[in-house]
């Protein structure tokens, strides 16, 4: 079995976007039935 790997890189500014295009496909596909999508933290470890 392959150790699992942690790798810790800098910020990316273009995360912002991809989070939203994100919650743009998840509010598409499940519609009005979603109170709201928050993004809470990706820096746990």
């Amino acid at each position: 079995m392959e150790k699992p790997m942690v790798k810790l890189i800098d910020y990316n500014p273009e995360w912002i976007s991809q989070f939203e295009d994100e919650r743009k496909r998840i509010v598409d596909a499940v519609g009005d039935q979603i109170f709201v999508i928050e993004h809470i933290g990706s820096t746990a470890i």
